[in-house]
């Protein structure tokens, strides 16, 4: 693609939704926090940690649901990720001719980033091969793509360079 035509295009480019990490974090959260919490209920036991911490019986009933507890709270926080990207209509990052629309940074909103090529001020790429994170630096602040979201046909060093010929296009003119 000649910078040119790079700078006309509009590009859309579907992005894998990481339904199996989600469900990963569901499953090891709530599953190891009931678990804690069931032995908080039927210990009868006290806790060494690392040979430093003793914890007497009630200590460790106390230690062990607490931790229990901010284990459930996170496998809840996972399933409701996991909930709004399954009601998510768009899961995309489109290359416009004047700006570019990346999915909201925070996975539990459904909207939509579009920010001018004319506001971005760097854009962080990750070395080849590496499992990173695109950062897109603007004037309202840093916005991130995952790499493991691109689709097999969309290679990140593709849509990198992509990015960084519209983005120079869109300084030069």
């Amino acid at each position: 693609m000649s910078a040119e035509s790079v700078s006309k295009e509009k590009i859309e480019i579907p992005l894998k939704r990481p339904y199996a990490q989600l469900v990963g974090g569901v499953l090891l959260f709530l599953g190891g926090g009931l678990m804690l919490i069931r032995k908080a209920s039927a210990n009868d036991r006290g806790l060494i940690v690392n040979g430093i911490i003793r914890l007497e019986t009630d200590g460790a009933n106390i230690f062990y649901m607490v931790v229990g507890l901010v284990s459930v709270a996170f496998g809840l926080f996972a399933a409701f990720v996991l909930f709004h990207m399954a009601r998510r209509k768009n899961f995309r990052v489109v290359l416009e001719k004047n700006s570019v629309i990346l999915p909201h940074n925070q996975s539990w909103r459904r909207g939509e980033v579009k920010i001018p090529y004319a506001n971005i001020t760097s854009i962080g790429m990750p070395r080849p091969g590496e499992v990173a994170l695109i950062r897109i630096d603007s004037d309202t602040g840093p916005h991130y793509v995952q790499t493991r979201w691109f689709p097999a046909e969309w290679p990140v060093s593709t849509f990198s360079q992509t990015l960084a010929e519209r983005w120079r296009a869109s300084k030069n003119g």
